[in-house]
């Protein structure tokens, strides 16, 4: 069972993923990039942007059992996705 949480700003990410690891220190979470993708695979917190979700993130979101396993996807200032 995994989440993935798309925020705009680096900076919110890494304050959110900091007090979710405090809170929920049996369930990982990870930022995100191109260069935790595999780590992202064991995750079930997922927080990224929307540029790093349609680049680098495309290639995990398309492998199906990942893909199948996301429970739900949480859009922060989702008044901006018309910018995205």
């Amino acid at each position: 069972m995994r989440y993935i949480i798309v925020m705009p700003l680096t900076a919110l990410i890494r304050d959110a993923t900091k007090k979710l690891e405090g809170l929920l220190p049996q369930l990982p979470c990870v930022h995100l990039t191109a260069a935790t993708l595999e780590e992202a695979k064991s995750a079930t917190f997922i927080f990224t942007s929307p540029e790093v979700l349609i680049g680098a993130g495309r290639k995990l979101l398309q492998d199906v059992e990942f893909s199948q396993s996301v429970k739900a996807v949480f859009i922060d200032e989702f008044h901006v996705v018309k910018l995205w």
